[in-house]
């Protein structure tokens, strides 16, 4: 039996994920890191954050790794034939060999930890948001174009709450549960927590928001409301660009769905505007869609050892 080894890593704007398995798909390893979004980040950060992960995965196993798939964020807006400096950090780690990597968009890895089907469309709304979809062959993406944008996501719905938080704060908005749930009363320290890195504290107020939404803030509910509309927009649009006629997999993907009021919200306004499409929330992670594509290289090109 080979002894090859196949990873799938999920860079995100949160954390990074790190899963290896043996070639029969037996799961032997996790590692977790810091984020690895090249665009928040930079390459540096998110190249050592990607081999962090991937060596808390692998710990003193000696491999050979014969195929790593690594998504990324950003990649095809923006770093597509940049990840050199990735690609050299992980191998300065000898077990993996040389032609074992492969970049691909954390879109892709995303829809198929939901499905194996070829076509159908995924909905990102994590530290950052994306609607993507395919259909016979065609390849359509709105929205996920950074964190100035990038409408329903973590960042997003923080942002959001800051603006809330600073108007009730200053005494010119309403009050709002938002702010008792942020843990800050002053403006002054949370200008200071947030402006330290706001890539990494912004989208945690979206956890304030979905807390005071479940005590019936009307202001929390508003905003995911305003969230899910704008990712319904997002799909809609790529329904129409790619001219679905027959039921197809919407995959869900991020922590915004972890909040249930607005996994229920977008889930019915899916449901009602958007029929032939079947909402299907993955039970694993994205980075097992990452493993998927590893191991399915790795079948293709048909690489077997000798003990």
């Amino acid at each position: 039996m080979s002894n090859f080894l196949i990873t799938g890593i999920d860079g995100g704007g949160t954390k990074t994920e790190c899963i290896v398995s043996d070639i029969e798909g037996n799961l032997i390893g996790k590692g977790l890191a810091g984020p690895s979004n090249p665009r928040n980040q930079g390459l540096e950060v998110s190249a050592g954050n990607i081999v962090k992960s991937f060596r808390k995965a692998i710990g003193r196993r000696k491999g050979p790794v014969s195929v790593i798939f690594v998504a990324l964020a950003a990649l095809e807006e923006e770093y597509a034939g940049r990840t050199n400096l990735i690609k050299k950090e992980l191998l300065k780690d000898k077990r993996i060999l040389r032609n074992a990597i492969t970049f691909v968009s954390d879109q892709n890895v995303a829809f198929r930890a939901g499905t194996d089907e070829p076509d159908g469309i995924v909905v990102i709304a994590g530290t950052g948001s994306v609607v993507r979809g395919w259909n016979s062959g065609k390849d359509v993406k709105v929205s996920g174009w950074g964190y100035l944008a990038d409408e329903g996501s973590a960042f997003w719905v923080g942002r959001r709450a800051y603006q809330v938080i600073a108007k009730e704060l200053d005494g010119r908005g309403e009050r709002t549960v938002i702010t008792k749930f942020s843990g800050f009363s002053d403006m002054r320290e949370l200008n200071q927590k947030i402006y330290q890195d706001p890539s990494l504290v912004v989208p945690k107020l979206s956890i304030a928001v979905n807390n005071a939404a479940n005590q019936g803030d009307g202001i929390a509910l508003a905003i995911l409301e305003e969230g899910t509309n704008e990712l319904l927009t997002g799909v809609a649009t790529v329904v129409e660009k790619l001219g679905f006629t027959n039921s197809f997999p919407l995959v869900v993907s991020g922590g915004m769905f972890k909040s249930k009021t607005f996994k229920v919200l977008f889930r019915e306004k899916i449901k009602k505007h958007i029929p032939l499409a079947r909402f299907i929330i993955p039970t694993k992670s994205p980075t097992f869609g990452s493993l998927k594509l590893a191991m399915e290289k790795h079948l293709a090109t048909s690489v077997t050892v000798k003990n």
